[in-house]
C-alpha cells in the first residue's frame, strides 16, 4: 500500500460521513469562497516541482500516519526506499483498533511483490507479477495517463502523487513561518476548492468527520513535506479537531551501496506455490485503457 493508497483509504473513511453514516453536524454554513494566498500557493507549487520522482534517483524516508475517530484508531509507520530502474521497498507496520499487521511492497525491477501479515498469522504473498512484462506493455500502449496511474498505484512515485493531489484539491489561504520539532518550517493552511466541496458537502452544513482544513508543514529551506494535517468537525466539539495526520521524516537522497541494494530490493519467497498475477495485471491495464479511451471519445450522433 503506497502513501497515496493509505491517504485515499483514510479519505474514504472520512468522506462516508457525507452519506449520513455517522450523522450530520449542527447546521453550520460554510465560509465564502476561499481566497488564495500567493506566497502559500507558490511555496507549495515549488515543493511539487522539486519533489517529482523523476528528479530523485534515490529516495529514503520514514512514514507515519494516524487517524482516530470515535475511539477507533488507525496508525501506520515504516519506511519507503526507492531507486533507479523501478527499485522499490515500502515497509509498513499497521495498527487498527486491537489488530496489527505488516505490509511490504518490494520490486527489484524484475519481479513485483506484495506481502501482508496480520496479527500472529505468517506472512502471505498477496500479489506477484513479472514487472518487465508489465512495463513492456505500458511502453507499447504509449498512454501517459495510464502509465502514471499504474506507477502511482504501485507506490513507485514517492510523495509526488500526494503533493499533486493536494495541489489540485486545496486552496492555500495562509502562510506562516514557524518551528516544528526543531526545524524551520513554512506552515501552509488551506481548504478544499469549490469543485471538491460541491459534490460532498451540503450547502448549509458540513458533515461530521469530514476534514475541511488542510495544514502542510514544508521545511523552510528544502521545501520537503514534513507533515500533513486534516482538521474537521467531530461530535461534542465546538471547534474543529485533528482527524488525519501524516509525516515524512528523515528524507535521504544518497545512492544505496550495491551490496545493500540486494538486501533492500530483493525478496525470498516462502516455500510452496505462489500465484502469478502477471496475466491478470496485464488484463487490468487493458481494461483501464479502454475506460480512458471511452471517457474521451466524442458522443455518437
Amino acid at each position: 500500500m503506497s502513501p497515496t493508497r493509505i491517504c485515499c483509504f483514510l479519505w474514504i473513511v472520512a468522506s462516508t460521513a457525507s452519506s449520513g453514516v455517522w450523522g450530520q453536524a449542527p447546521e453550520r454554513k460554510p465560509p465564502p469562497g476561499p481566497q488564495p494566498d500567493r506566497a502559500a500557493t507558490d511555496a507549495f507549487a515549488a515543493a511539487v516541482e522539486k519533489w517529482q520522482r523523476k528528479r530523485l534517483p534515490w529516495l529514503d524516508t520514514t512514514i507515519w500516519q494516524k487517524m482516530e475517530i470515535e475511539g477507533i484508531r488507525f496508525e501506520a509507520s515504516g519506511r519507503y526506499l526507492a531507486g533507479p530502474n523501478h527499485q522499490l521497498h515500502l515497509s509498513l507496520g499497521v495498527r487498527l483498533a486491537r489488530s496489527q499487521g505488516r505490509l511490504d511492497v518490494i520490486c527489484d525491477g524484475r519481479t513485483y511483490w506484495e506481502v501482508r501479515q496480520f496479527d500472529d498469522q505468517p506472512p502471505q504473498v498477496t500479489r506477484k507479477f513479472d514487472f518487465r512484462k508489465v512495463l513492456a506493455q505500458l511502453e507499447a500502449l504509449k498512454n501517459e495517463q495510464l502509465s502514471t496511474e499504474f506507477f502511482q498505484n504501485q507506490s513507485f512515485h514517492g510523495v509526488e502523487p500526494l503533493l499533486k493531489s493536494v495541489q489540485n484539491r486545496v486552496v492555500f489561504t495562509r502562510l506562516q513561518r514557524d518551528n516544528w520539532q526543531g526545524q524551520p518550517v513554512l506552515k501552509l493552511t488551506g481548504v478544499w476548492n469549490e469543485k471538491v466541496v460541491g459534490p460532498i458537502a451540503p450547502p448549509d452544513r458540513w458533515p461530521q468527520f469530514l476534514p475541511r482544513e488542510c495544514r502542510v508543514f514544508l521545511h523552510a529551506e528544502t521545501y520537503w513535506p514534513l507533515r500533513f494535517e486534516w482538521w474537521g468537525p467531530l461530535p461534542g466539539h465546538v471547534r474543529d479537531r485533528l482527524i488525519l495526520e501524516m509525516e515524512f521524516q528523515k528524507p535521504g537522497f544518497s545512492e544505496i551501496p550495491p551490496q545493500r541494494r540486494k538486501q533492500v530490493f530483493s525478496f525470498k519467497p516462502p516455500a510452496g506455490d505462489i500465484a502469478d498475477d502477471t496475466e491478470q495485471t496485464l488484463r487490468l491495464i487493458q481494461q483501464r485503457l479502454q475506460q480512458l479511451q471511452q471517457s474521451v471519445a466524442p458522443p455518437r450522433p
